[in-house]
């Protein structure tokens, strides 16, 4: 839930998470993508926003996020989970694909997050987290 939360600090939570997000509308469109997660590996955000999350995609990749999106849009399930791996990579990542819905249950789009889950991930501790 939120409450009293303005765009300015939505947006400014968004960019701050870590992880990549993505959210893509009932038309399969790109209308957000945190920047600080996603440019790190080279995505160009502001090149992406407005467009198909299918043209992202090779024509194989493509129909899978069609079947994930459809899936999602349809109701038969609520989130999906999947595993990735990098082209020449031991990276691993871990995607989860959730259809966002309104009060009254109407298909808004699909938040897709991904996060690094390769053997060797580190994460900072707490105690070793700057104070900033």
């Amino acid at each position: 839930m939120i409450k009293d939360l303005d765009l300015n600090a939505l947006e400014a939570f968004f960019e701050a998470t870590p992880i990549r997000m993505t959210f893509v509308d009932v038309d399969n469109i790109i209308r957000a993508m945190n920047t600080q997660a996603w440019s790190r590996v080279g995505v160009k955000v502001e090149e992406r926003l407005g467009t198909s999350i299918l043209d992202c995609h090779s024509p194989e990749s493509a129909s899978k996020v069609t079947s994930v999106i459809d899936r999602l849009k349809s109701g038969r399930e609520k989130a999906i989970k999947t595993l990735f791996r990098t082209k020449n990579s031991k990276k691993v990542y871990r995607e989860i694909y959730t259809a966002i819905r309104d009060k009254d249950g109407t298909y808004l789009g699909t938040l897709h997050v991904m996060y690094d889950i390769s053997e060797g991930a580190q994460f900072k501790k707490d105690s070793e987290a700057s104070a900033t």
